[in-house]
């Protein structure tokens, strides 16, 4: 693999727990590559912020959760992302809420869905006994839940989908639901994204094989064409 160091333009550090992350960009936002360093200790971060520029903003540093004002070149990278993986660095990059990455995207990446799809999207799951997968991400961490058995139940104020060895409650009040097309590197797509107002946020695909696939596909056009009717 070689690499045009002409080229690397942008880079941002990110902390996860005792690993950095060192993304790279082009000039005119794509993004090129993620170094991550694992376990890292007190010389990394040294180094870090020596290589950092004086006059770098406090909105660009590591620790900051704030949003980069300019976001132009976001806006000109983001509809054009064809994997997850690329598109995530993006969003962490310029520290983007997911809904507003999507709605830069353009349908193209991501098509808003009406309330009530991810309710929905599970019943219908469940009726047909497709093998979905959960992925749950909140400030406390990440968890990717592959429930065998699934049974999906209509509450007062939330839809439970549980299984033997646990249950997970979707709040009829969530955020804005949007049908992302984008394939990832264990999975095909689309995928359907939520995000709650604590920043939290869920997505529901299907990993199998590609007759499931297609089935969890039609399930998915079939909401996007409600919400276009909507």
């Amino acid at each position: 693999m070689r690499f045009n160091l002409l080229r690397w333009q942008t880079a941002f550090a990110r902390r996860e727990d005792a690993a950095r992350h060192l993304d790279f960009f082009s000039a005119g936002g794509s993004a090129i590559a993620t170094v991550r360093l694992d376990d890292c200790d007190r010389a990394v971060d040294e180094l870090i912020w020596l290589l950092m520029d004086d006059t770098t903003t406090a909105a660009a540093r590591p620790d900051s959760r704030e949003r980069i004002d300019d976001i132009t070149a976001a806006r000109s990278a983001l509809p054009f992302v064809e994997y997850r993986d690329d598109f995530d660095r993006l969003v962490n990059a310029y520290r983007l809420r997911r809904t507003d990455a999507f709605a830069l995207a353009g349908p193209r990446v991501a098509t808003p869905l009406p309330a009530g799809s991810v309710e929905r999207a599970l019943l219908a799951a469940a009726d047909a006994r497709l093998p979905i997968r959960v992925h749950l991400d909140n400030g406390g961490g990440t968890v990717t839940w592959r429930p065998a058995t699934r049974f999906v139940a209509d509450r007062a104020d939330h839809v439970e989908l549980s299984s033997g060895y646990g249950r997970l409650h979707v709040a009829r009040t969530i955020g804005r639901t949007w049908l992302v097309h984008l394939a990832g590197t264990d999975s095909a797509g689309p995928s359907l994204e939520a995000e709650s107002a604590d920043g939290g946020c869920i997505r529901i695909d299907v990993s199998e094989d590609e007759n499931r696939r297609l089935h969890w596909r039609d399930v998915c056009l079939e909401l996007a064409k409600d919400g276009l009717h909507a």
